[in-house]
């Protein structure tokens, strides 16, 4: 077990290096805002193939996503999880719906409120890499934290 986890960290890794950095935002993000949270936080983490458990690397990427929540208490969160597409629709759809709630039980574990998350699984329906390779479908098996702002702090 040890040894597969190893290999998905390196792939992983090389897949990560490889790809263009993409950004929700303008290339000059205003600071302490969603651009700060997009560019600088990080919106993704990414899982092995079949599986659901948050790497190290996806717990550090969540702890800081959750510093930022935390300081922006007037921001909701959608928790999109994802596929590669690998799998039959039947298969694929709940299991990024049990990433994403995965990533939403390690959240409110850590003090982010579950009225302040919503969780939706697409399943291999829409991918962020659509090429058929190995770096692709790692890039794909992933959730999104993708932000909206919650209109209760807006109320009077």
């Amino acid at each position: 077990m040890a040894h597969r986890r190893r290999d998905f960290l390196r792939r992983l890794a090389a897949a990560l290096a490889a790809a263009p950095m993409m950004r929700a935002v303008a290339a000059q993000p205003e600071e302490d805002g969603p651009g700060d949270f997009y560019a600088r936080v990080g919106h993704r983490v990414f899982f092995a193939n079949g599986h659901l458990d948050l790497s190290p690397t996806a717990t550090a990427a969540l702890d800081r996503q959750i510093v930022w929540l935390k300081q922006h208490p007037d921001y909701r969160i959608i928790l999109e999880g994802h596929t590669d597409e690998h799998g039959t629709r039947e298969f694929s759809l709940p299991l990024s719906e049990r990433r994403a709630k995965a990533v939403a039980t390690h959240m409110a574990a850590r003090g982010i409120p579950s009225e302040r998350m919503t969780v939706v699984g697409y399943g291999k329906e829409r991918p962020a890499d659509p090429r058929h390779t190995e770096a692709a479908w790692a890039r794909n098996r992933r959730v999104d934290t993708v932000l909206e702002p919650s209109f209760k702090a807006n109320s009077p």
